[in-house]
């Protein structure tokens, strides 16, 4: 009889970022001949202790977390297939058909930007003021979910994460990144959203593990921490970056329903042969203005091995965007041009740093 390799992960129980969930399903899909033992820990800060100690193999932390508290004495062993990092609307009904002057729920400072532009009779307040709570847990949306049904408010924005974690069933309504409906706007999300990376001690190796590797994942994680890694920590709060690798196919059919001519002539060749089973790295980042009223947005699609310039490029478009749009411009008499004020304003006027 063939052995069995088996080795021990450590995963914090208690976080709600989805880790122990989906690294419990993961465990459940692997060979015959390969298995996991899930062992709990009480946060990722104790993963990553116990794992430094040699009480595991491998620990699981979410990617948001791992790119905050990378370790050298550690690396990055594993990525997990990237659970969808859109939000969801508790409601009744889909944002465009909340009540006029309704009340949302949200505690990002983006999605609450996003709503404001696709809604701005929308009135959208943070949970410590809906419920003097400034975190969320099932506990506090439980809370939330009282004011709902009394409708003292419409709806509320949480994860995909903890919705599934709720004691009791509702409505959501996903803020979607691809569009399905014309009028519909984009919810980019925060970047490194959605996440699971499987952690070693450097020097650790098993060959077995790479089989299971979710390259996409990889490329994706990578290729949004670079692009974060660039942008102001100030204004960061307020960017939606989301970057996923993508079939050609399935790009087209969205852009020939929504009759972007662009897309579909940079994706088919001049012999009008569809590049259908090829894929592409899709790249979108935007920034949104206090109000909602104004979006700076960048999105491009290119080859997995002009992965690394073309993100390059993009930050490089992004800064001379914000340069652009972030700035007061003066008279230029000698190109006979008006001076112009910002088009973008970041920060309310009071706050305007």
């Amino acid at each position: 009889m063939d052995s069995v390799q088996s080795l021990d992960v450590l995963v914090a129980s208690e976080t709600l970022d989805g880790c122990f969930v989906q690294v419990s399903k993961f465990s459940q899909t692997l060979d015959s001949d390969f298995s996991i033992t899930v062992k709990e820990t009480e946060n990722h800060e104790d993963t990553l202790l116990q794992l430094v100690d040699g009480k595991g193999d491998l620990a699981a932390v979410s990617g948001k977390w791992w790119a905050e508290n990378e370790d050298e004495r550690l690396q990055a062993k594993l990525f997990l297939p990237r659970k969808d990092p859109t939000l969801v609307l508790v409601s009744e009904d889909k944002l465009e058909y909340i009540p006029k002057n309704g009340v949302i729920v949200a505690n990002s400072p983006l999605i609450k930007r996003q709503i404001l532009r696709a809604r701005r009779d929308l009135s959208v307040i943070s949970s410590l003021q809906a419920i003097n709570k400034d975190t969320l847990d099932v506990e506090s949306i439980t809370a939330l979910e009282d004011l709902r049904i009394n409708q003292e408010i419409n709806g509320y924005v949480i994860s995909r994460t903890l919705h599934e974690l709720l004691p009791f069933k509702t409505r959501r309504h996903t803020l979607g990144i691809h569009k399905r409906v014309e009028e519909r706007f984009k919810f980019i999300p925060q970047g490194l959203s959605g996440f699971v990376v499987l952690i070693s001690r450097k020097g650790f190796q098993n060959q077995t593990l790479s089989r299971f590797n979710d390259n996409g994942a990889k490329i994706a994680f990578e290729l949004e921490q670079m692009a974060l890694g660039h942008i102001d920590e100030n204004i960061r709060p307020f960017v939606g970056i989301h970057a996923e690798q993508r079939k050609i196919g399935t790009i087209l059919k969205e852009a020939e329903k929504f009759q972007s001519k662009q897309i579909i002539s940079s994706l088919i060749q001049p012999n009008q042969i569809k590049l259908d089973g090829k894929i592409r790295i899709e790249v979108m980042m935007e920034i949104v203005s206090y109000d909602g009223r104004v979006t700076g947005k960048i999105e491009r699609m290119f080859k997995p091995d002009d992965a690394i310039s073309s993100v390059r490029n993009i930050i490089i478009e992004w800064n001379n965007l914000l340069e652009t749009m972030t700035k007061d411009h003066p008279e230029e008499k000698r190109r006979n041009l008006p001076a112009t004020q910002r088009i973008l304003q970041i920060h309310p006027p009071e706050n305007n740093t």
